[in-house]
């Protein structure tokens, strides 16, 4: 089933590609590198392409996907310093516990 998706996605962006078709580009970058894509690779592999997707949206008025594209790679940055975020929140909730 994993498979499956994976190559969905991937046969979906070489369609946008092959039909340069940009006003979908966004939609289906958005939906495949930030879902999908991250099964089988790095999550620090997704953010050039979700920044790639995010301008496609700009540049063809796809504002919604545009903002689903940020999402996603604010999400993958997230997972990639998370021992980072993790710490800051501890260390925020920790301040709060001795006010």
């Amino acid at each position: 089933m994993t498979e499956e998706g994976y190559e969905y996605g991937e046969l979906a962006l070489k369609i946008c590609h092959l039909f340069k078709h940009d006003v979908w580009v966004c939609r289906v970058s958005a939906g495949f590198y930030g879902t999908t894509y991250g099964w089988k690779h790095s999550v620090k592999e997704v953010i050039e392409p979700l920044q790639v997707a995010y301008r496609a949206g700009l540049r063809t008025g796809d504002i919604e996907y545009s903002i689903v594209s940020t999402m996603c790679h604010v999400n993958a940055f997230v997972r990639i310093h998370e021992s980072h975020v993790t710490r800051i929140v501890s260390l925020i909730y920790m301040h709060q516990q001795c006010s």
